[in-house]
């Protein structure tokens, strides 16, 4: 790979609109885990796992934001992004105290990137950095490498619950409140039975009502919604 490509692809950019701020954590525990790994590691590998839509991609690039926001240096990488290039695109992981890395389970097969977590693996622990993953719940088996599965398996683990329809709720009320708006129950269940029940399209929605309604200065309700999606 020649220098300028590395210098072009490198670092990946997380997504910014990603925080341990805006993300629901009812008691919290998450939140205070990967804080107190990234901080104050007694473990140098943690794998975050879950279900589709359960908060692992949200969690990740909230890392690489706290990361940025405290002066601590890291590397963030998207396995789907990493696919299209050689392993040799992450180097000098010992000049970084973190490493981030998501949907792991997507370099599954491929025997090069698996050799090449194996290593980072083994890597963070010789040489006192941390390493976070997140993989989609279930999927360590589909890693040909048993050395590598054990691995990964051995760390500290954030297992994400699914997500269901009482939680997405409260996540998009969390999420309006953030906004400085308030949605009540009525409005909540309007919004899941006249729109897709996927949580990115539910925040796109409430991010467009919010900034209609601030610009208007009405309150986020059914008449209010209907006029302003029609």
């Amino acid at each position: 790979m020649s220098e300028a490509l590395a210098q072009m692809i490198l670092p990946l950019r997380f997504d910014q609109s990603y925080s341990f701020d805006n993300f629901y954590d009812e008691d919290e525990f998450v939140l205070h885990a990967l804080v107190s790994a990234i901080q104050s590691p007694a473990e140098h590998f943690v794998l975050i796992s879950g279900g589709i839509a359960s908060g692992k991609t949200h969690l990740i690039n909230a890392s690489a934001a706290f990361c940025q926001k405290n002066g601590i240096a890291f590397q963030y990488f998207n396995a789907e992004q990493l696919m299209q290039y050689g392993s040799d695109i992450i180097t000098a992981c010992s000049e970084s105290s973190v490493l981030l890395i998501d949907d792991i389970q997507l370099l599954a097969g491929n025997s090069e990137w698996e050799r090449k977590l194996y290593d980072l693996y083994n890597e963070s622990q010789r040489e006192n950095w941390i390493f976070i993953a997140a993989c989609k719940k279930d999927n360590l088996a589909s890693f040909e490498l048993k050395d590598l599965c054990s691995r990964l398996d051995s760390g500290f683990q954030l297992t994400l619950d699914s997500r269901d329809e009482t939680t997405l709720k409260k996540i998009i009320e969390f999420r309006t409140h953030l906004l400085g708006l308030s949605i009540n129950k009525d409005v909540l269940n309007y919004l899941f039975s006249h729109y897709p029940r996927d949580l990115k399209q539910q925040l796109n929605l409430i991010k467009k009502l919010s900034e209609r309604s601030l610009v208007q200065k009405r309150k986020l309700t059914i008449p209010f919604i209907k006029a302003t999606m029609e």
